[in-house]
């Protein structure tokens, strides 16, 4: 990235993303939340809306993060309509820094997926026991969310849920053709 570019974080809640890129030296950092709860604890410039309607004009930053997003968005089409967005408001050759909860294999998950393709038709969302509604994803179709961009690190790691529980999870970096 070139200095001065603009990096967007989409999906900034409380601002950590922005406060620790502020940190690093990044001089225009912005945020994209469409929970109103979080615009009074955001330190820094947040804007209103969806990543899936991102009300930016075409190539305007240099990098984009999306940590968990995907994880709060059941829809395969908007999950689409996500990825499109974010190939269409990245500068060409661009970075996407993207973290998402994959498919778990523990019993726990994997009942709770059962449950969830019962109810809502897709392995995969369930609804955990704080009555949140999350969807992990397979890794093809990650892949295929990305499949406009060119995949630079896949990282799957363990993490901890918001529940405290482990589950799967992948750090990706990719940057746009």
């Amino acid at each position: 990235m070139r200095p001065g570019e603009l990096v967007l974080d989409i999906g900034s809640g409380y601002g950590r993303v922005l406060v620790y890129l502020e940190q690093k030296g990044f001089e225009h950092v912005f945020g994209l939340e469409s929970d109103f709860r979080y615009f009074k604890k955001n330190p820094l410039s947040v804007v209103c809306g969806r990543g899936e309607q991102a009300p930016f004009k075409d190539e305007s930053f240099g990098a984009v993060f999306s940590i968990g997003v995907f994880s709060y968005i059941l829809e395969d089409q908007k999950r689409m309509q996500l990825s499109n967005e974010i190939q269409r408001i990245l500068k060409s050759r661009g970075f996407l820094f993207l973290s998402c909860f994959m498919i778990s294999g523990d019993e726990y998950h994997q009942n709770k997926y059962r449950e969830g393709q019962k109810e809502y038709g897709t392995f995969g969302i369930f609804e955990s026991d704080s009555r949140g509604i999350f969807r992990h994803s397979r890794e093809n179709e990650l892949r295929e969310l990305l499949n406009k961009f060119r995949i630079l690190s896949w990282k799957t790691r363990p993490f901890m849920t918001m529940n405290k529980r482990p589950a799967s999870g992948v750090i990706i970096e990719a940057q746009k053709h």
